[in-house]
């Protein structure tokens, strides 16, 4: 029997769906809204009306409402799918890709066939231009609900990106606008994307949060990344911030991977598990959306600036070979290289086109990238400005 609503005071969660479903068999948007608008306010009694109130609030828009009422369920009931994958197509709606995928492994962990979970990972992958993958999550949603609208949906839409070229699958750069489209760090460690970070400029990119030779980024960029971040490739490094080393490239990554150190010798070790099989699977959909993210950028006409901390000696061979690979790796692409050192190794300019380097007076330590120096930091920025960089202060 459908429920008929009254007042606030007399409504109760459990009838709203039944209220709506009324209500949208009739035809009748304005009641629709009327019930959403009154049931946003009713207090919660059960983890099933947590959920309701959810997607009440994702369907009137109120996306960090949504959010927090899925992320309390999940909270208290981590086994509930529906709640994992709330929180991922809230997260999906709110532009943060990672942390939706992250949610939408959770659910599919408990739930293979979640539908909206599916559907999210579809969208993720259109929005990081992966068609061939989001048609392939397509079809296995219709197989498990023939003529989906949604998935079929999604699928044509997945065809026409196929046929665009990469290239044009990034927003084209604005003409006659000084500055740069974008900043991406090739290492060695996190300074410069904590710098980044620092003046507003929080995009994401491979190497940002990483640590990384400059030998291990060239072969990194040479092999195009294949196979980055295989399970059976990684090395566990433990550490008070806890790392990874992936033995095939030596990048060290950052990670939450279960590790413990062993009691024979204190060398850190996997902690193998269900936990870890969830994290790994999400940190590699973090990896894949990353070089997906970086590929499709060098195939676009922005203008990206590329900086290179180097804290070895041969600056100058090093810079050029790592230019050559860009000139060879990525011929039609609009980069620069900015190659920074320390002042204890300034040369002149060395006068190499689309390679420039600069000096500061010194790099944070290893272990604690924080501690930057902000205004020679400020001073570079300030002479390769973004475009939008009106935005950003020169110095701290």
């Amino acid at each position: 029997m459908n429920a008929t609503l009254g007042t606030d005071s007399e409504m109760r969660l459990g009838d709203v769906a039944d209220s709506l479903a009324e209500a949208r068999r009739l035809g009748d948007g304005a009641r629709v809204q009327a019930i959403l608008q009154s049931a946003r306010g009713l207090v919660p009694r059960t983890i099933d009306d947590e959920m309701t109130l959810g997607f009440i609030h994702l369907e009137l828009g109120d996306l960090r409402a949504a959010l927090a009422r899925f992320a309390r369920v999940a909270d208290r009931r981590p086994g509930v799918s529906m709640a994992h994958a709330g929180r991922a197509l809230t997260l999906q709606l709110l532009n943060q890709p990672v942390e939706a995928l992250q949610a939408v492994r959770a659910a599919l962990a408990l739930d293979p066939k979640d539908l909206v979970a599916l559907k999210v990972l579809v969208r993720i992958d259109l929005d990081m231009n992966l068609p061939e993958e989001a048609a392939g999550i397509c079809r296995r949603i219709l197989g498990l609900n023939p003529g989906d609208p949604d998935a079929t949906a999604m699928r044509q839409q997945a065809a026409v990106l196929a046929a665009v070229p990469l290239a044009e699958r990034i927003k084209p750069r604005e003409p006659d606008r000084p500055g740069y489209d974008a900043y991406v760090s090739l290492g060695n460690n996190c300074e410069a994307g904590l710098q980044f970070q620092r003046i507003g400029y929080d995009t994401g990119s491979f190497f940002r949060f990483t640590f990384s030779s400059l030998a291990a980024t060239c072969q990194l960029i040479r092999e195009d990344f294949d196979g980055v971040y295989l399970r059976e490739n990684l090395v566990p490094l433990g550490g008070s911030i806890p790392m990874v080393r992936d033995a095939r490239y030596q990048v060290n990554f950052h990670s939450e991977l279960p590790m413990a150190a062993n009691p024979a010798d204190g060398s850190a070790c996997f902690l193998f598990g269900p936990d870890f099989d969830r994290i790994y699977d999400r940190e590699l959909a973090k990896v894949r959306y990353l070089v997906g993210k970086g590929r499709a950028l060098a195939a676009s006409d922005q203008r990206v600036l590329y900086f290179v901390k180097h804290e070895g000696g041969h600056g100058r061979a090093r810079a050029e070979e790592l230019l050559d690979l860009f000139l060879a790796r990525y011929p039609r692409h609009d980069f620069h290289i900015l190659f920074l050192q320390t002042e204890d190794r300034r040369e002149d300019d060395w006068g190499v086109p689309r390679l420039t380097n600069r000096y500061l007076p010194r790099f944070a330590p290893i272990t604690q990238a924080h501690d930057a120096d902000g205004e020679a930091w400020g001073r570079i920025f300030a002479e390769f400005p973004l475009q939008d960089s009106g935005r950003l202060p020169s110095a701290p």
